[in-house]
């Protein structure tokens, strides 16, 4: 019967290592888990968005774009026609901006003086 008892510790400090280090025991029970029915819930307030005023960066393209060509570059500095307005030949579509247009006039200007007083130089001189 001495044989009984050094068996008997040694089986119960075996199972102690054993739940320490994580084996499970049949007569253990697992740990409870979680209800099925308990979910998280996210809710969100709504409200108006206008009244918020709300700011967010942003670029603004054109849905159609139509690629145009003109006989003068200058600066557009008024649109006479809205989307959908009917145009005839000889409407003003837009206006431009004339200083960009009025020193390419002036510079003109000069090169025709130019070419006449080089004109009564060259007249001058074949008399």
């Amino acid at each position: 019967m001495m044989h009984k008892r050094p068996i008997t510790a040694f089986l119960v400090l075996l199972a102690l290592a054993g739940t320490a280090s994580g084996f499970d025991l049949p007569w253990q029970k697992p740990p409870p888990a979680p209800a099925a029915g308990i979910r998280p819930v996210v809710s969100i307030l709504v409200g108006d968005t206008q009244a918020a005023g709300h700011s967010v960066p942003g670029v603004i393209v054109a849905r159609i774009e139509v690629a145009l060509g003109f006989q003068t570059l200058g600066r557009v500095t008024a649109r006479n026609v809205d989307i959908g307005d009917v145009v005839r030949r000889g409407d003003v579509t837009a206006t431009l901006n004339p200083d960009d247009l009025q020193g390419d006039v002036r510079a003109a200007q000069a090169a025709v003086e130019a070419a006449q007083v080089e004109l009564r130089t060259a007249e001058a001189t074949a008399q």
